[in-house]
């Protein structure tokens, strides 16, 4: 009897174990930020969500070159030594954890490495380099390339270099490059104070010595031409307006597909240039033709500054060039504001050709106004007449634009 009531107690027990507690006795009264409360005021935790793995994206520039806060390296080669010993340190922390982000590091520290050794051979920190470089293309998995290099400690580096190496060379200087533009265009803008300017000029030079060391020794990589490109604009944003002109001339030169382009933005990088010494008052440009008491033929011309000579002979070669007249707009612009500057620099014997080719295109749009206005302001009313009487083409190469009154250029 004793037995069969000590049964019924247990079978009481365990059937009390499995059915749940009541809605009272589990509820909970204090909440915490985020919960809910059901109808009988008890606690509701949110559902958790099951977040989604982040994507891979593109490396930030902090990454590569330090955030807006860092102190720059005195120098190209300090930086560099500086950067391939820490990525070396970071690949060897990171890759007994995370193979991939090691290989990467690794990978990073050997194109430090092997721009040091290419643009500093003499430097007295180059055999730390070379050896940091072996161990770093070793364990970034390239095995030949290391060996190469681990043959020729003690000597003259490999000759020729091995392609992945090469390779990865131009990979890290674009890189660099690109990373310190970044930084220099998040410092830079017009309501940034004095001191954040001098920071953001900092990189945009740092980023042009990455561009200048990649052209020199990769000159016919696919990458050059937009490398020059990118030199010209980290040199405007520096404030050299006057190296860019020069950069995209030889872009121009190197590029014939990137010609038009390249002499249509010197153009404007020349202009940038003539603006800031009108600013700093080294240079003038003059709004009027003199006098006539002092013009032709009683005196010669006044003589064009420097920086208007370079200007004006920029946008002739951008007007010479074929296929500039694809855009006809901008072509009939820079034909005005040449010949304006013959103008006002009393050579109207050669301003007069250039004025009447516009006139011929048209008289009845703005540019043809501004054109038949400084041709009236010269020889006397009806510049229009005279440009449909004249057999012009609207080329500034024609050899001659003819009409009775108008002396050939």
């Amino acid at each position: 009897m004793i037995s069969a009531a000590v049964r019924g107690v247990s079978l009481l027990i365990l059937i009390a174990s499995l059915v749940p507690a009541s809605a009272t006795a589990q509820c909970r009264r204090s909440c915490t930020a985020g919960e809910s409360r059901d109808p009988w005021g008890c606690c509701v935790a949110p559902p958790r969500v099951r977040r989604r793995p982040r994507t891979p994206t593109r490396t930030r520039p902090e990454a590569l070159v330090g955030d807006i806060g860092s102190v720059l390296a005195p120098d190209v080669e300090t930086e560099l030594y500086h950067w391939a010993l820490a990525w070396l340190s970071q690949a060897r922390e990171a890759a007994p954890r995370d193979h991939r982000r090691g290989v990467d590091l690794f990978r990073r520290a050997a194109g430090a490495a092997l721009i040091f050794v290419h643009v500093a051979p003499q430097d007295r920190r180059v055999g730390r380099m070379r050896a940091a470089l072996v161990e770093s293309l070793d364990r970034a998995g390239m095995t030949d390339a290391a060996d190469r290099e681990a043959d020729a400690l003690g000597g003259p580096r490999p000759d020729p270099e091995p392609a992945a190496a090469r390779e990865l060379r131009e990979d890290a200087l674009l890189n660099l490059a690109w990373a310190h533009q970044q930084i220099g265009q998040r410092l830079d803008g017009p309501q940034m104070e004095i001191r954040r300017r001098r920071l953001a000029v900092a990189r945009f030079t740092r980023a042009a010595a990455y561009y200048r060391v990649f052209i020199a020794a990769h000159e016919d990589a696919a990458a050059a031409p937009g490398a020059r490109s990118e030199l010209a604009n980290v040199l405007i944003a520096a404030g050299a307006p006057l190296e860019a002109a020069r950069v995209l001339e030889a872009m121009a030169a190197a590029v014939p597909a990137r010609r038009i382009e390249g002499l249509r933005r010197a153009v404007d990088a020349y202009r940038r240039a003539l603006e800031a010494e009108v600013r700093e008052g080294t240079a003038t440009v003059a709004d009027a033709p003199p006098p006539p008491s002092l013009r032709p033929p009683w005196t010669d011309p006044p003589a064009m500054p420097e920086a208007v000579e370079r200007l004006f002979a920029a946008r002739d070669r951008y007007l010479e060039a074929d296929g500039a007249d694809a855009e006809p707009e901008l072509f009939r612009s820079q034909q005005l504001e040449n010949a304006q500057l013959l103008y006002r620099y009393a050579r109207f014997d050669r301003a007069r050709p250039r004025l009447l080719r516009i006139l011929a295109v048209s008289c009845d749009d703005e540019l043809g106004a501004e054109a038949a206005a400084t041709l009236d302001a010269m020889d006397g009313p009806g510049a229009c007449e005279r440009a449909q009487a004249a057999r012009c083409d609207g080329s500034i190469t024609a050899p001659v634009c003819v009409a009775a009154t108008s002396p050939s250029d």
